[in-house]
């Protein structure tokens, strides 16, 4: 729309001291006639566009003209430029309106606090994925969230993480992202259920519209759901004979816990000994055998017994693969 260009062309010349009108023509997607139109059409209403001609010319806004972001101060708009997560937005499909937004807050800055907001996103980057995580499949993020927006009800096939297909009328209120995987939070026959967008297969947008629980607050429901769901998992835990010194340089994320419950049972407990034996928990049998393995030399397992065994076991078969 020729509204929104006019002003995505007002905010760019106020973050620029002067540009052009093909770099115009270029960041807008249109021709540069359009945008010499436009620049009339500014003149027109009374914004105080200058061009100039020749080599080093070329658009620019009179001196002190600018409209005004009133009331935000310099913390509030760094914080803002690095509060939206790149990944998870464009996913959502959301990159571009991001962008966009960032360039007009940046644009409406009074010009001492313009910079140093700007250099925000230079400073802080903010990855929500997690090391060697293949991608999830995200393809059906975009009918959830129109769905979400106009509060459409859907017809859901899904399948869950032991396999099994169902099919279903959901009514879905919100998205999560969270280390990299995108779930869908929905009110069901059953109650608000969460869904991983990954395991949906297909989804069929309705007609029929519902209205959102009253009260109903997204990030207090994904505490709550988060919570319940860790305190139900079973856990496998086996306790280690940990090398002291070793401690500090635990590699991989099974060191990081090892090393976070090493740290912890050894700061009550004389510095002269030379290991540390603490109980650590795992997920299960197979994560607790990798994750030992993981480790080298650097811990031994006390108990259980099937896990020492386990792990005595891969380091035979390794042995002999490499004799």
């Amino acid at each position: 729309m020729r509204g929104d260009r006019l002003l995505s062309i007002l905010l760019i010349l106020q973050g620029r001291r002067r540009t052009t009108a093909r770099a115009l023509a270029e960041q807008l997607e249109v021709s540069e006639r359009t945008i010499y139109r436009d620049l009339d059409a500014l003149s027109l209403a009374g914004v105080p566009v200058r061009a100039q001609q020749g080599r080093g010319g070329g658009v620019e806004l009179l001196p002190h003209y600018r409209t005004d972001l009133t009331g935000m101060t310099e913390r509030e708009a760094r914080a803002v430029l690095v509060s939206g997560v790149s990944g998870p937005l464009a996913d959502l499909g959301l990159g571009e309106d991001v962008a966009g937004a960032r360039r007009k807050l940046l644009a409406a800055l009074p010009e001492p606090s313009r910079a140093s907001a700007e250099g925000a996103a230079q400073r802080i980057h903010l990855d929500p994925g997690r090391w060697f995580q293949m991608p999830e499949d995200t393809r059906h993020l975009g009918a959830l969230l129109e769905a979400i927006w106009r509060q459409r009800r859907l017809r859901l096939h899904y399948r869950a993480a032991d396999g099994k297909e169902t099919r279903r009328r959901i009514e879905p209120l919100g998205l999560v992202a969270k280390a990299g995987t995108w779930y869908l939070v929905a009110q069901t026959s059953r109650g608000e259920r969460v869904f991983r967008v990954a395991r949906v297969l297909s989804l069929t947008l309705l007609e029929a519209e519902f209205d959102r629980p009253p009260g109903f607050d997204l990030a207090a429901f994904w505490r709550r759901a988060s919570s319940e769901f860790e305190s139900g998992v079973p856990r496998y835990h086996a306790r280690l004979r940990v090398r002291r010194e070793r401690i500090p340089t635990l590699p991989g994320h099974t060191g990081d816990v090892v090393r976070r419950h090493a740290e912890e049972a050894a700061a009550g407990r004389a510095g002269d000994a030379a290991s540390v034996e603490l109980e650590v928990p795992f997920d299960h049998f197979e994560d607790a055998r990798a994750g030992v393995l993981a480790l080298g030399d650097a811990a031994t397992v006390v108990e259980p017994a099937e896990l020492r065994d386990a792990v005595l076991d891969t380091c035979r078969a390794v042995l002999r693969a490499h004799g």
